[in-house]
């Protein structure tokens, strides 16, 4: 059987089992391809990822150079519907013979597909996955999404290694990052998790207000049983946030969710009024200056309390829907020793002193659920 790409890297003395190890959970987390992964955690460097990839998959990879100077005519051969859906990018053109770089060069109906509807015979390279999201933006003006902005330090929270990853192709010069606003002092009750006790299972009798949108996907009203055999149950870390953002959304006027990736809040999902935000993965909050986000990420503490009008939490509000809250609940999920995701919920619920759901336990349910995800990354890794 062919050595996975990680046992390659681990047998030649690149990486660590300690490394790979590391860099499966980050990759359960932050999703994204292994190799991806290794080069954001500062295990490898994009050169060394091309060349093992060759190795592992029998087939040439591309070079920078390659990737980089591709001209209009050649890029004109295929449309963004099909780069964007199996990674792949024409980058040269010999008569009859039309050279794809590609995310999985063993991919058979994709290559058939681009075979057929070009006339060329194909010729796959490999290429890794984040230059190949770079390209695929610079050329075809498809967006990348946030989870491959690069960040000032690892996933994992080690300072990437110098040369390990730069932007490939110049792109449109970052916005300018919100000026400095002073620290704030507000009453607020900044507590330690409470011990872990048993769960209350009961539904929640209120009503589901008159005229409320029903939640998208529409799905049966959630209990704490049900949301816990879907969290065990779950295929993929997307699965893990729709499940806890649908059952809360039953509970709270605004749910989400935000991954931690160096010093970015980034958006993951989120509902208001159980309607789905669209374009929520395309938020990202800076970490660099005062907000509540980055309060709770610093001190790794559950905050309850009213919301400062700073300009990153003007930001963070806007991206819900914009209006300002009276009390808002935000809670941090740690692994690997840091904050990898934080949820924040407000809203709806009048009695939440009496009768509210105690959320770092859901919070504790949905880090078991991460570990199961893990632990059937690393049996499909052996």
């Amino acid at each position: 059987m062919p050595l996975k790409l990680g046992e390659m890297l681990v047998n030649e003395n690149i990486i660590t089992p300690e490394d790979l190890d590391e860099t499966l959970k980050c990759q359960v987390i932050f999703g994204g391809r292994l190799g991806t992964n290794l080069i954001e955690m500062g295990f490898i460097n994009e050169e060394q990822l091309a060349h093992f990839l060759a190795r592992k998959l029998g087939v040439p990879c591309t070079t920078p150079q390659q990737l980089n100077n591709v001209s209009a005519d050649v890029l004109n051969l295929l449309p963004a519907e099909l780069v964007k859906k199996y990674m792949a990018i024409p980058i040269a053109l010999d008569k009859k013979r039309l050279t794809l770089a590609m995310a999985d060069p063993t991919n058979l109906p994709a290559i058939d597909e681009i075979s057929f509807m070009t006339g060329y015979i194909v010729s796959p390279l490999v290429a890794p996955e984040l230059r190949l999201v770079f390209c695929m933006e610079n050329y075809y003006g498809i967006k990348r999404d946030i989870r491959y902005f690069p960040t000032n330090r690892a996933v994992g929270g080690r300072r990437r290694r110098e040369g390990v990853y730069d932007e490939p192709i110049a792109m449109n010069q970052p916005a300018a990052k919100p000026e400095h606003v002073d620290p704030f002092t507000i009453d607020r009750e900044l507590i330690e998790f409470p011990p872990f006790e048993g769960f209350d299972t009961e539904a929640p009798d209120d009503a589901v207000p008159p005229g409320q949108i029903p939640t998208v996907p529409s799905v049966p009203r959630q209990t704490m049983e049900s949301i816990a055999e879907r969290l065990a149950e779950a295929h993929n870390r997307d699965e893990i946030a729709e499940a806890l953002v649908t059952y809360l959304g039953q509970e709270f006027q605004r749910v989400a969710l935000f991954l931690i990736r160096g010093e970015m809040a980034i958006g993951w999902q989120a509902v208001h009024d159980n309607r789905l935000i669209q374009d929520f993965d395309r938020t990202e909050i800076p970490l660099d200056s005062t907000s509540l986000l980055k309060m709770v990420v610093d001190e790794k503490r559950y905050y309850r309390g009213m919301v400062p009008l700073t300009s990153n939490n003007s930001n963070m509000l806007a991206a819900m829907g914009g209006d300002l809250p009276d009390i808002v609940q935000i809670i941090p999920l740690i692994m690997l020793g840091r904050v990898v995701t934080i949820l924040y919920v407000d809203g709806r619920r009048n009695d939440q002193e009496a009768r509210l759901f105690d959320l770092q336990k859901l919070i504790g349910k949905v880090a078991m659920a991460f570990e199961i995800l893990i632990l059937k990354n690393k049996i499909l890794m052996s």
